[in-house]
């Protein structure tokens, strides 16, 4: 992340926010994260006040190696999904997809094992993950599997003393996936070892 300070003089012929705009549109490869104002009374030569606005612009710089969206046949929707078409969408990306389900399962207490599974671009495959639905022993009581070619989820729930706890669980934490991968589809199977 890199900052721009950006300083005006009442009385000046350009305000703080032609000056912003300025440097702003003369700037091909950022991405403005925020932009912070703040407003200083000082005295003059002529004992009179003057008024000096700065801004302090936080932004970071696009990355050169991102994929042309048009050339994945994106038609306009949410940019954060662009890589989700490309195989090598990353467990980074993925991991920050599903930053709000995590701190879900933390808030809820919810124990569990996540392995995040690194993408096969040679395979036409993205980033996937199993999340393991642990019980006081931490023992595995149910599983939620997620397919990349398919945008699916599979849900499992495996014999244990509790199975009908970990029902009700593996089905409020599919809902809460389902909220951060609306394009995927779940389906339940049973256990079968």
């Amino acid at each position: 992340m890199k900052t721009k300070l950006i300083s005006s003089i009442a009385g000046n012929n350009q305000s703080i926010d032609q000056l912003i705009n300025e440097w702003i549109n003369h700037q091909t490869n950022i991405k403005v994260i925020d932009i912070k104002l703040q407003t200083d009374l000082g005295p003059t030569d002529s004992h009179t006040l003057k008024v000096m606005t700065s801004a302090l612009i936080l932004y970071k710089e696009k990355s050169k190696n991102k994929i042309d969206p048009t050339k994945l046949g994106w038609n306009g929707d949410t940019p954060e999904w662009i890589n989700k078409v490309a195989p090598n969408y990353t467990v980074d990306a993925l991991q920050k997809t599903m930053k709000n389900f995590i701190g879900y399962l933390n808030f809820n207490m919810v124990q569990y094992k996540i392995d995040w599974l690194k993408p096969q671009p040679q395979l036409g495959i993205g980033a996937q993950f199993d999340l393991m639905l642990l019980d006081q022993d931490n023992n595995v009581g149910a599983v939620l599997k997620s397919y990349w070619k398919d945008k699916k989820l599979i849900g499992q729930i495996l014999p244990t003393k509790n199975e009908i706890g970990f029902n009700t669980v593996l089905n409020d934490v599919r809902d809460q996936v389902l909220k951060c991968l609306p394009d995927y589809t779940y389906q339940r199977i049973d256990w079968k070892g």
